[in-house]
């Protein structure tokens, strides 16, 4: 089941969450008086992803490419590059 219905189900009589006030206003077109509550929504899940970023580690998109691991050296660890060595490589699309 999705949130959104769930939450409409779920929810107490006269209880109105972000995500059904940004719901009921989009239905009625009137984006405007969404954009509050929607914003809102979106900072509020934005702290939590940025506490989940600190608590593992996620600065590894920070490092020089340097520092990054390459991708053959991977490949060639796991051996995937002696296994297709002598494969026929396909024609080339340039040529043409």
């Amino acid at each position: 089941m999705k949130e959104l219905p769930a939450t409409l189900l779920l929810r107490p009589f006269g209880l109105e969450t972000l995500a059904v006030v940004t719901w009921r206003r989009t239905a009625e077109s009137l984006w405007v008086e969404a954009a509050v509550p929607a914003l809102a929504l979106v900072l509020a899940g934005l702290g939590p992803v940025l506490l989940a970023m600190r608590a593992t580690g996620a600065e590894t998109a920070r490092r020089p490419p340097s520092a990054r691991p390459r991708a053959m050296s991977l490949l060639r660890l796991t051996g995937v590059t002696k296994r297709y060595a002598g494969m026929p490589r396909p024609p080339s699309t340039a040529s043409r």
